[in-house]
């Protein structure tokens, strides 16, 4: 029994270290402030919107192994605010980012940084980067070729790189 309490202490405490890592990133970077009221305004008056702020927050930060991907979800959720994706976009990158191997970030900053950016054979990876990216809803398959897809660029650049400022090109239709 002594052990099962101690366990569970362990467990508090990490979800305490993971939440405040969370928390810490989230007030260490500049938002625009009418974002920011407007999301506090809504965080105030929407009952069922602070509700599912609040269960994702805790409930993904208990899951995640370490703080990494508690950073990277603050950055997801700093992001929202900054009005780079709605509130239903923000739960499926939090979705992807539970579900992916933290491997999986050096494969998008390689992936980044190739001649052909976000976009590879499965022979350019020491391993399966591929499988990994698509286990996580991130990126398509074409025969031996991998391409990362949306979710998976904007989980890259707003949340493992933290840039919630970050504008993707226009692309001509």
């Amino acid at each position: 029994m002594e052990l099962l309490k101690e366990g569970v202490a362990i467990r508090e405490i990490f979800l305490a270290k993971k939440l405040l890592t969370f928390l810490s990133n989230y007030h260490n970077k500049t938002l625009n402030q009418v974002k920011k009221l407007a999301f506090l305004k809504k965080f105030q008056n929407d009952k069922k919107y602070r509700e599912s702020v609040i269960e994702q927050i805790v409930v993904l930060n208990d899951r995640f192994i370490g703080v990494e991907k508690s950073k990277i979800l603050s950055n997801l959720f700093l992001s929202h605010i900054n009005e780079k994706f709605n509130w239903e976009g923000f739960q499926e990158l939090a979705q992807c980012l539970d579900n992916l191997n933290t491997r999986g970030f050096n494969i998008l900053e390689e992936s980044e940084k190739s001649q052909q950016p976000f976009y590879f054979k499965t022979y350019e990876q020491e391993k399966d980067g591929g499988g990994i990216l698509f286990s996580a809803g991130i990126c398509v398959i074409h025969g031996n070729h991998y391409s990362i897809n949306a979710h998976g660029q904007y989980l890259y650049f707003y949340g493992i790189k933290g840039d919630i400022e970050y504008n993707f090109p226009k692309t001509n239709q």
